[in-house]
């Protein structure tokens, strides 16, 4: 990809795969502290899946919106691999805002509503629905959990078997994730090559100006030799 006269190599699809996911597994560490320790709060089970749903919807914010609006496009994991995201318009606040929404907030509100109808309306830890004791919070989050790997499989997909690895958002947005690693290309060797008196030049043709073949020079040098030297006497 050419931007400004520069060329910009694009991230492949294998790099921006394992950034993603190494992205939500941090994202997820401080969520994954609170579930398992929440019981422990002595609040409610309703109160304790408020400040889980609070808490989430701030780490969200923060680590994929803000951060990157802070870092150039970087989150922690696209700062290691060496990617961004980036836009021709240099305007990255409304597309990567957008496009975070539809990557992230959509799967998250589908865990969300799977966490509200288990520890609210069926008033059940949302441990239990891994009981199969509890066919409804299990059922429940057997549909979550398959919307959420449905989702991330189709944009997966989507992403894969695009030429600029972009989906709908990033081509309305004309947005792209960029590599910034700086790639080394190897130069070919340049073979001597011996013009010979066949070779045809481009306008003189076969007028080529003090051409001697490799040829006459042996047969010159074949003469030389076989003449018979003067003596000095």
């Amino acid at each position: 990809m050419i931007d400004n006269k520069k060329v910009i190599r694009l991230a492949s699809f294998k790099k921006r795969f394992w950034v993603r996911f190494l992205d939500i597994v941090i994202s997820s560490i401080p969520l994954l502290i609170m579930s398992l320790t929440y019981k422990y709060w002595h609040l409610s089970q309703i109160k304790s899946s408020i400040i889980m749903i609070c808490v989430a919807f701030i780490l969200l914010i923060f680590y994929f919106i803000a951060l990157p609006l802070m870092m150039n496009g970087q989150t922690l994991m696209k700062k290691v691999f060496k990617i961004k995201f980036f836009n021709k318009s240099n305007n990255n606040v409304l597309p990567l805002i957008t496009r975070e929404v539809f990557i992230i907030f959509i799967p998250w509100i589908a865990i969300l509503i799977t966490n509200f109808v288990i520890s609210v309306i069926l008033k059940k830890p949302f441990g239990s629905a891994f009981n199969k004791n509890n066919l409804w919070s299990t059922n429940i989050l057997k549909i979550s959990t398959l919307f959420y790997l449905v989702w991330y499989l189709g944009l997966s997909l989507a992403i894969k078997f695009d030429k600029k690895g972009q989906f709908f958002i990033d081509v309305f947005y004309n947005t792209y994730i960029v590599d910034l690693k700086i790639y080394k290309e190897k130069s070919k060797k340049i073979e001597p090559h011996l013009i010979e008196k066949n070779d045809m030049h481009s306008h003189l043709k076969n007028n080529l100006p003090g051409l001697i073949g490799e040829k006459e020079i042996k047969d010159a040098i074949g003469k030389s030799e076989s003449k018979p030297k003067k003596s000095n006497t």
